[in-house]
């Protein structure tokens, strides 16, 4: 629209508004402005050849609140205190056309020339806006194109607002300042502060893609490592399914000579042994853990107790270095890894022993602590397999349909009913002294 004071009416929340534009237009044009813009950025280098309104500007400036203060700054910005906008919407919200108060910061603390530009409403004082003298600006707090466009004549909330503005316009005296170098010093400074700006999102962005690299970094060991393992997997499963059942039965027989491995089986699971009675001796303390089943499968190794604790009624624990299915290997954990993914049984199973047998204070997921003492345990019941199938007939002593070999005492004293005993095996008649050869731990 040709002939307005306005810099650019589309970004006017009234832009589809004729009267109401031209209405502001004449009045403003009567106040003595030259220009009007809306919700533009006001900054120290913030000057206007012509008198200028600026509507609800963006103060870009040095935040009151902030500490410390900015030594250099030619002025803050400040909050618009609750009282004041809400005293301000109780003396216009019965009036037609009225929405509701918005309104930007104001300045304070302002170290040049200017005049503050306030209402008076049951005996307080609001500040609206304030004339900067040295910058030929006016800057008006309040968004006043902030309407209800329900009403379209007679809108008693632009009328009053303007009159009580056009009010205290009237008491201030305005003289053009010369800003011509104002100006110029000030596109000087708004170019460096963008210079400025730049350069610490820049180091901000170099701070984040450091840390990008690192985590990526970490990422590409990660995966390569798993990567590594996989392939070493790969060529153990296909090593191991060549020949499996001789692997198979070799990988039992190697087992059955340690002498920790109380009992022996081979079910739909996977390979399942037992380790007995153990104990972790620590800070001339000893602690009894438990007695646990582990189960080795091309997928995993479960440990589990068969007797855990009751921590406070809250869950069973199994082991100071495990929660749940989740185990703490610690450092050997790439050593396991390799021993799973190889199929070194033997060698596995041995690890999983000392594993068992141990506690580091650093990497412990429960409190060696609770097991002190004679802490509540309970008795669980494994399922009996019925369908073991044999890979080592001839070398073990099996019943029916499965496997088992037994490195027991023959006076355990767990084992009264050996043909349906509740740890779910069935146990054979193998004496340990048959199957033990050497100390293999």
């Amino acid at each position: 629209m040709e002939n307005t004071i306005f810099e650019d009416i589309s970004e006017l929340p009234i832009y589809k508004q004729i009267d109401y534009i031209l209405k502001f237009n004449s009045s403003f044009k009567s106040m003595g402005f030259q220009r009007v813009n809306y919700d533009k950025e006001f900054n120290e280098a913030t000057y206007y050849p012509q008198l200028t309104l600026m509507v609800k500007p963006l103060l870009a400036v040095a935040d009151y609140g902030d500490s410390p203060i900015y030594p250099n700054a030619l002025f803050f910005s400040n909050k618009i205190r609750y009282e004041h906008r809400d005293a301000l919407a109780n003396l216009f919200r019965t009036k037609k056309g009225y929405l509701n108060i918005s309104m930007s910061g104001s300045l304070t603390q302002i170290s040049e020339q200017y005049v503050q530009i306030n209402f008076r409403i049951d005996g307080m004082t609001i500040p609206i806006g304030v004339y900067l003298k040295e910058r030929n600006v006016v800057l008006l707090y309040v968004d006043i194109f902030r309407l209800n466009f329900v009403v379209l004549n007679d809108n008693e909330y632009v009328k009053e607002f303007l009159n009580m503005f056009q009010e205290q316009i009237k008491q201030i005296s305005f003289e053009k300042a010369d800003v011509t170098e104002k100006i110029r010093n000030g596109l000087v400074f708004n170019f460096k502060r963008q210079v400025e700006n730049e350069i610490e999102n820049t180091k901000n962005n170099i701070r984040q893609q450091e840390n990008n690299l690192v985590s990526y970094e970490r990422s590409l060991i990660t995966e390569k490592q798993s990567y590594d393992a996989s392939r070493s997997k790969m060529d153990g499963l296909m090593s191991f399914s060549g020949d499996i059942t001789t692997r198979l039965k070799d990988e039992l027989i190697n087992i059955k000579k340690l002498k920790f491995v109380k009992r022996l089986g081979l079910t739909n699971s996977g390979i399942v042994f037992d380790i007995d009675k153990v104990y972790i001796d620590y800070k001339g303390k000893r602690y009894y853990m438990g007695d646990y089943r582990i189960c080795v499968s091309p997928q995993m190794t479960r440990i589990e107790c068969k007797n855990p604790i009751i921590n406070n009624g809250e869950g069973e624990l199994h082991h100071p270095h495990i929660n749940g299915d989740f185990y703490c290997y610690g450092q050997n954990k790439d050593v396991i890894d390799e021993c799973m993914s190889s199929f070194q049984l033997k060698r596995l199973a041995l690890l999983i022993d000392i594993y068992l047998h141990s506690y580091n204070v650093h990497d412990r997921l429960n409190d060696i602590i609770l097991w002190e003492g004679e802490p509540e345990r309970k008795k669980k019941r494994f399922p009996v397999n019925k369908d073991i199938e044999s890979y080592v007939d001839g070398i073990m002593n099996w019943k029916g349909d499965s496997i088992i070999v037994r490195n027991d005492d023959e006076d355990d004293e767990n084992d009264e009913n050996d043909e349906n005993d509740d740890d779910g095996f069935r146990d054979g008649d193998n004496d340990r002294d048959d199957y033990y050869e050497g100390d293999e731990r």
